[in-house]
């Protein structure tokens, strides 16, 4: 594994992505609601009082898919150096 992660273009990689997911999932949770707007059909807006599993799999999972993103990063560039 740390083989894997000491090449070169893993560290910046996974820190673009945290760097991007978190903020997205940080300001979802904050606002309160998601609203889905399908190409077809009526908009449905998730909330916690209204679709409670896909408000927080989408908003506390992009959240926690960014903070691991950036923790990996750190990793990856300890890795680099050692």
């Amino acid at each position: 594994m740390q083989k894997l992660l000491s090449a070169p273009v893993v560290a910046p990689f996974f820190f673009f992505f945290g760097i991007v997911l978190a903020p997205a999932g940080y300001h979802t949770l904050k606002r309160g609601s998601i609203e889905y707007i399908p190409q077809q059909g009526p908009h449905q807006i998730f909330s916690p009082t209204s679709q409670p599993a896909a408000y927080w799999a989408l908003s506390a999972g992009v959240l926690a898919v960014g903070v691991i993103c950036l923790a990996l990063s750190a990793y990856a560039t300890l890795c680099q150096f050692r």
